[in-house]
């Protein structure tokens, strides 16, 4: 019957209401008659479409082709759009970084406010600069964007290279704000010893934002 399991070498079984097929390689019996409700269904669809005036089934056969191949254009050009956002973004923030990792009161140790201030305008005026900030080796953040705008940023492990030496790199971190491409690079002292570095960033949701359809 149908739902029922059958042994291995059962067939087609017929009962007294219904008719049950074999799947051979389950062992799992199912119904028959509602395969063959869809595969009648299809059969009636396409004799229909063959029914139809010539013109009409070319007609039916251009849309449907078009309509195909324009989703597929689109999917493309939104996977190039995006790419070559991130790219640019990458661009920005991994040169936003390294101007700033080279400011010469940044790299005393401490910003003073006059380049806090200049920070605070950079992260305004920049349009792919969300967030701006500033630690020592020991994790004592510096300066960090106005939070209200921003919201708060964790690094959690991220410096990690940076600190020991690695080149400038960029991740994906997270905010309380949401997720972020975030650029790193080491602030070094006259002697040439890093002593912190710096995290500029921009939020991944804004370029699904603009990428709206």
């Amino acid at each position: 019957e149908c739902g029922r399991n059958y042994l291995p070498g059962e067939g087609v079984i017929h009962t007294s209401n219904h008719k049950a097929c074999l799947d051979t390689k389950t062992g799992h019996a199912f119904c028959c008659a509602t395969r063959h409700k869809g595969e009648t269904e299809e059969k009636a669809m396409l004799a229909k479409f063959k029914q139809m005036p010539l013109e009409r089934q070319l007609f039916i056969s251009f849309v449907s082709v078009s309509s195909i191949l324009l989703l597929v254009t689109m999917g493309i050009m939104l996977y190039v759009d995006i790419t070559r956002q991130l790219r640019s973004m990458d661009d920005t923030i991994r040169s936003s970084a390294a101007y700033i990792a080279q400011l010469e009161t940044v790299e005393r140790g401490y910003p003073d406010p006059a380049v806090s201030r200049q920070l605070d305008s950079l992260s305004e005026n920049v349009k792919d600069l969300n967030v701006i900030v500033i630690y020592n080796t020991s994790g004592l953040r510096f300066y960090h964007t106005d939070r209200q705008q921003s919201g708060e940023t964790f690094v959690e492990g991220e410096e990690v290279p940076i600190l020991e030496g690695s080149e400038p790199y960029i991740t994906t971190g997270y905010s309380t704000y949401g997720s972020q491409r975030r650029a790193f690079h080491a602030v070094e002292n006259d002697q040439g010893e890093i002593i912190g570095f710096v995290m500029t960033s921009i939020f991944t949701s804004d370029i699904w934002e603009q990428n709206r359809v």
